[in-house]
């Protein structure tokens, strides 16, 4: 099949490039750049149109335009939403492409009173993007940015339409696009693929791109054959800023207050610096930035168990986390572009981001069902880097055809290299009476046991395998090389359009590799004990040789925790427990109690190969606009797992370790996808439109999940291991959208439906036939044999209000809201009754099937924005809704866990001193709202964070030649 379908592919390319090059014989071309009179600011998704007719170009989001036009005299009509439009006499020639810059300006009559610049200017560039592409996209413009800019790139894709945040420590970090997890989206700068900075998943972590590095952010919700595949829920691009005629620069430099923390100082500096060169041929643009950030948090865990017939849950558990955090993020960009005359362009990008995490956790934990008592100090440092590079072409040839061409190298690398713990633990810590407690949550847990605590600290003991150091290193390199050719062509005046085909090798290695180095605690002859018969002197032990707690306990309280609503108790002082790693690190070091992550399920090796072709035509005639195309992409996969043994071996002397075994696997799978899609718009009036859409997309599984692992526990009989037999999932993807537009802004409603089969999800159940692990439990992931559904609703508004009276013109308003259902299946699989015989024809039988939401998609997410700008100030007040959502699949309906509801408030506000100088401040995290989870029912609290509101001050200061 996949031979037919490449010879018809090339066939079809071949009958439109020969019916297209004779419209190429008459025709020649205009470029050029449409900006602000007034501000000089481009203006993106402006229009350029022949008068009369249906051919035109949209400008992309650096405001330039390329207009194929028939030889001859032509009126041409530039217009931007919210400006006044401009008419041109033209004489085109054949087979020439000449430069004509253009200027719009707002209404005329108010030219000496109003310049549209930030938050205005912002909002209608983004508003002419979204309303002049044939497709379904949302848009955060460069004005928008820089009006007010966000921490971090997560953060400005939130305030968009359908977008959920997941944060971490108070800041946006990954994003959910129509409730699907951040592994279903496309996160690409320039359209090239950033790797994942994920170990286990294909997410990425946004939280290391600044917004001052973008010329924009581009949502695609609706793909187009010209795009990667593997975008169920939607692919986010970030585009590189690019230099202007002359010098320019910026310096933005501010310092804040974490109010958890009760820390000054918070600093962040972002610089950029560009001109042109060679007659204004040649560009250059570079951008740094660095901040260091107070992310510390107060976190509350907690664990139910069953009782009454399995009716109700009662608190087992809880575990208080005073985690203290410093991260420090560094950043830069290169841009360079070459202008080669008329015949196009070259660009060459470089994009680099580091975030570095320095993380003390200090945890306080109650177990019920154990009857013990835990504290316990951990010490983590993680860096995450990820640089893109990319060269690109655009070269207009031989009749009016265009030709890009691109190459790219990205990598990303995630290190641990450092984590050590410490855990004291106390047995038969509380009196029965406190163990069967009902009706409480984990707040009133640990106030209860307040007293039980203090006198359990003489008791506390370091114990056998609680003392560990841990290294990871996370790598993924992917190299990109793609061309199209497209061709503007025209039917006479009335029936335009584009012919686009092309083809994309995209080449993934990646590697995980982690080490364990810890106290194996078996016996007389662990690491404690050696540490304790090398140094004497140095710890306190009871009479048992165990070293005691009290020793290692910290004078600093914790009287505030959780704005004061928990008695946190004892914890573990750094400065001694650091100490002890220093000494026992050399112990078990020495001892080689080395434990390679291979015996589990960690290290892996991973190499695909994606390569795909397409063709693609839009025609547009009078109102109707049709595009359609369809993408083939092949995969060639090949991943690298080890299999472990446990060997339960009867002569093992007590104290000694258990054998292990360790043997490679490898899995290799090639197949190939037909994608096709189709795209409809429909332009009922000059301010009213409907756009449809069907496409198919995928999803490749999570690397975990894909690498073909397994660990063979015999002595507790388990089985974890990955699942080599997956596949993609395929969607198939049914978009609505209705559009309402005017010079006071716009408003939009869309319908979505996605059909996802074939999603991978871990399962968890017991081997009761088939001959092999019959009677162990078997933990892997498998696919949902039934059909996913995911639909909802968008709405959005936006628009400015400055064509009112004084003062209400400085008014810049935006809301959205989107509504989502989604519908799975959980299989539930028979645990069985071991005596049954074995079914070598059904090895795994289910029993059924549970219906539920995907996981982490909230059925309302909703941003409000209220603005104004007037005489130099600008501010903005916006807030954040999303409503509950369903986490994870618990062992039985009421231990299934959710995400609570969560209201974020942020205002800034800027004000121009001179031309050149800016004042500015933050408040984020107003309200001080704690992200939350819960367990069958809101009462039953299962997680709360408290990270603080912040609040930043700062300078901004433009300098030109």
């Amino acid at each position: 099949m996949y031979k037919k379908f490449t010879h018809f592919f090339f066939f079809v390319l071949f009958f439109l490039a020969a019916s297209t090059q004779t419209f190429a014989q008459r025709s020649g071309g205009l470029t050029g750049k449409i900006t602000d009179a007034q501000s000089g600011e481009e203006l993106p998704g402006a229009t350029v149109r022949v008068k009369g007719t249906t051919v035109g170009a949209v400008t992309d989001i650096y405001g330039e335009y390329l207009l194929t036009v028939p030889a001859g005299k032509h009126t041409l009509e530039f217009s931007f939403l919210g400006y006044a439009s401009k008419e041109l006499e033209v004489d085109v020639e054949v087979g020439t492409i000449a430069e004509l810059n253009i200027q719009l300006s707002t209404d005329a009559q108010q030219l000496d009173e109003i310049v549209v610049t930030g938050q205005a200017l912002g909002q209608m560039a983004a508003i002419n993007q979204q309303i002049n592409s044939n497709t379904i996209v949302n848009v955060v413009s460069k004005d928008k940015i820089e009006s007010i800019p966000d921490q971090n790139a997560a953060e400005s894709v939130g305030r968009l339409p359908g977008i959920a945040i997941q944060r971490d420590g108070g800041e946006g970090q990954k994003v959910v696009v129509r409730g699907l997890s951040p592994r279903f989206n496309a996160i690409t700068i320039n359209g090239e693929r950033i790797p994942s900075t994920d170990p286990q998943d294909r997410s990425v972590d946004l939280s290391f791109i600044a917004p001052e590095q973008l010329e924009g952010i581009e949502v695609y919700k609706a793909l187009t054959p010209d795009k990667d595949a593997d975008a169920v829920g939607g692919t986010i691009n970030f585009i590189a800023k690019k230099a202007d005629s002359g010098w320019s620069g910026r310096i933005r430099a501010s310092a804040g207050y974490n109010s958890l923390a009760e820390e000054y100082g918070q600093p962040r500096i972002n610089a950029s610096v560009s001109n042109r060169f060679l007659d204004d041929k040649l560009g250059v643009l570079l951008t740094g930035n660095f901040q260091r950030a107070n992310r510390s948090s107060d976190v509350l865990t907690a664990g139910y168990e069953s009782f009454g017939n399995a009716q109700e849950i009662r608190l087992i558990g809880g575990e208080a986390s005073d985690i203290d955090e410093i991260r420090k993020r560094f950043g830069g960009s290169m841009g360079l572009d070459y202008k080669l005359g008329k015949a196009g362009s070259l660009t060459l990008n470089t994009t680099w981001g580091e975030t570095q995490r320095d993380e003390t956790r200090f945890r306080h934990s109650h177990s019920l069902d154990g009857n013990q008592e835990r504290f316990q100090i951990r010490e983590r440092e993680q860096q995450i880097r990820a640089i893109s590079n990319t060269l690109a072409g655009e070269h207009n040839v031989f009749g009016g055809w265009i030709v890009n061409w691109k190459t790219s190298y990205s990598f990303t690398r995630q290190e641990t290299p450092l984590q050590q713990e410490m855990r004291f633990r106390v047995n038969g810590a509380y009196p029965a009476e406190q163990l069967s407690v009902t009706g409480r949550g984990p707040t009133q847990l640990f106030n209860d046991l307040s007293s039980e605590s203090l006198e359990n600290v003489s008791e506390a003991a370091l114990q056998r395998g609680d003392v560990r150091g841990f290294e990871q290193l996370t790598k993924e390199d992917i190299y990109t090389a793609s061309m199209d050719f497209s061709k503007d062509f025209n039917l006479g005046s009335k029936i335009t359009g584009k012919l686009k085909f092309g083809g994309k090798a995209r080449f993934f290695d990646r590697s995980n590799d982690a080490q364990n180095f810890r106290d194996n605690g078996n016996g007389p002859n662990d690491g404690l004990s050696d540490l304790v018969d090398e140094f004497p002197d140095e710890f306190e032990t009871d009479a048992s040789g165990n070293i005691l707690f009290e020793q290692f306990i910290s004078s600093n309280s914790s009287d505030d925790f959780l704005d004061g609503d928990l008695d946190f108790g004892p914890s573990v002082d750094i400065n001694k427990s650091r100490r002890f790693f220093d000494v026992f690190g050399n112990v078990v070091l020495n001892r080689r109690d080395i434990l390679d992550a291979s015996i589990g399920n960690a290290d892996y090796e991973a190499t695909e190969l994606i390569s795909a072709g397409y063709v693609m035509s839009e025609f547009k005639v009078k109102k109707l606009t049709l595009l359609g195309g369809v993408r083939v992409e092949r995969t060639d996969a090949k991943y690298t797992g080890f299999e472990t043994l446990s060997q339960d071996d009867d002569n093992t002397e007590e104290g000694e370790e258990l054998d292990v075994i360790v043997r490679e696997r490898v899995n290799e799978v090639y197949y190939v996808d037909v994608l096709p899609m189709v795209h409809l718009r429909y332009n009922f009036t000059n301010w009213f439109d409907v756009r449809a859409a069907v496409t198919k997309s995928l999803s490749r599984p999570n690397f975990q999940n894909w690498v073909p692992w397994q660990n063979i526990d015999n002595a507790n009989r388990v089985v974890r291991r990955g699942n080599p037999n997956l596949r993609n999932a395929i969607a198939w993807n049914y978009d609505l959208f209705f559009s309402f537009y005017n010079e006071l802004g716009l408003f939009t409603v869309g319908l979505f439906h996605k059909e996802i089969d074939n999603i991978d999800v871990l399962s968890t159940r017991r081997n009761i036939t088939g001959l092999e692990f019959r009677g162990f439990t078997i933990e892997e992931p498998i696919f949902l044999s039934e059909t996913s559904t995911v639909q909802g609703i968008e709405i959005d508004f936006q628009t400015n209000l400055r064509q009112l009276p004084s003062p209400f013109d400085g008014i810049v308003f935006s809301a959205n809201a989107t509504f989502i259902k989604s519908e799975t299946f959980y299989p539930v699989f028979d645990l069985g009754d071991e005596t049954r015989q074995p079914d070598l024809f059904n090895p795994n039988p289910i029993l059924t099937f549970r219906e539920g939401s995907i996981p982490g998609q909230p059925d309302l997410t909703a941003n409000l924005s209220l603005g104004y700008e007037k005489g130099g100030f600008s501010g903005r007040v916006s807030v954040l809704v999303q409503e509950d959502s369903f986490d994870e699949l618990g062992s039985q309906e009421l231990f299934d866990s959710f995400t609570g509801l969560l209201t974020r408030w942020d205002a800034s506000v800027k004000q121009n001193v001179t031309d050149q100088l800016q004042v500015f401040a933050n408040w984020n995290n107003i309200t001080n709202s704690p992200p939350t989870s819960f367990q069958a029912s809101g009462s039953n609290e299962t997680f709360r964070e408290l990270f603080g509101a912040t609040v930043d001050l700062g300078v901004s200061y433009k300098f030109f030649k």
